[in-house]
């Protein structure tokens, strides 16, 4: 027989030793991205001879690359706002009105995430076509906010169920509108869910491909859907100092949803 206190200790380091490597193979493509791009090689080689920041400063210095840099900027910031409000609203209203065939809503708000981008993106590409927006920056942003809304609405509406309920009903009891109510106490109480919507809306948006590449035609092309070219052609530590930029960006976006997560707790006391 093994003792009670073996076994509990089998369990702890048996699932300790799981977790470790599983995080370990989520982190290793990522680290040997990082490596290849600070490689002195012009090539994928891998261990890299020496280490240089060469390949980034010719992506920074590039013409073609800043500009799909700033596109998939451009388009990120304005899709992640307006899928902030698009989505925010969403959340509230199905949380707070009871509609009819509610749950058919909600289920055709997940519609985007649930149903294969390819699938969706060309029935939009269609309609954009007809309207004349293709490979435009509406077209797109619009694509984009479609993408992300769900993602905002996810967010928030997991902020709103942990809204204690009592909070409210004091403020009403002392003699707060609803309105006032709404404003004072549940907008705070879901800001990090706000924050965390449209910071993870951004980094979809950033990071996405096959909308990009169906909507922006042969005139938008994002740093996604340019990096995307470049690699049919020929795959090279250029394409991993790109690499680079994405992880970068969604490492800030981590941080920046630990940061305002902590914040809100120490405003509130909930640590």
């Amino acid at each position: 027989m093994i003792a009670r206190g073996t076994l509990g200790h089998v369990r702890y380091y048996g699932f300790r030793g799981f977790f470790n490597l599983v995080l370990f193979l989520l982190l290793l493509p990522m680290l040997l991205v990082v490596i290849l791009g600070i490689s002195s090689a012009p090539d994928i080689e891998f261990p890299p001879p020496q280490l240089s920041l060469a390949h980034l400063g010719q992506i920074l210095e590039s013409p073609e690359w800043r500009a799909s840099l700033g596109i998939s900027l451009i388009i990120a910031s304005a899709s992640a706002l307006l899928a902030t409000l698009l989505g925010t609203l969403a959340a509230v209203g199905l949380a707070r009105i009871r509609l009819p065939g509610r749950r058919l809503l909600v289920t055709m708000v997940f519609a985007p995430i649930v149903i294969p981008t390819v699938v969706w993106a060309l029935g939009l590409r269609l309609i954009l076509e007809q309207l004349g927006l293709l490979g435009g920056f509406t077209g797109m942003i619009l694509g984009h906010t479609v993408l992300t809304s769900p993602l905002v609405f996810i967010a928030v509406s997991l902020s709103l169920r942990s809204l204690p309920p009592r909070l409210l009903y004091a403020a009403l009891s002392l003699g707060a509108d609803a309105v006032d109510a709404f404003r004072t106490i549940t907008i705070p109480l879901m800001m990090p869910g706000i924050v965390a919507g449209v910071l993870i809306a951004f980094v979809t948006s950033f990071g996405d491909v096959a909308l990009s590449f169906l909507l922006g035609g042969n005139i938008l092309h994002t740093l996604p859907v340019s990096m995307f070219h470049a690699a049919r052609l020929n795959i090279d530590a250029s394409q991993a100092a790109i690499g680079i930029v994405f992880i970068v960006v969604a490492l800030l976006v981590t941080v920046g949803i630990g940061g305002v997560r902590r914040w809100h707790d120490r405003l509130w006391g909930t640590e």
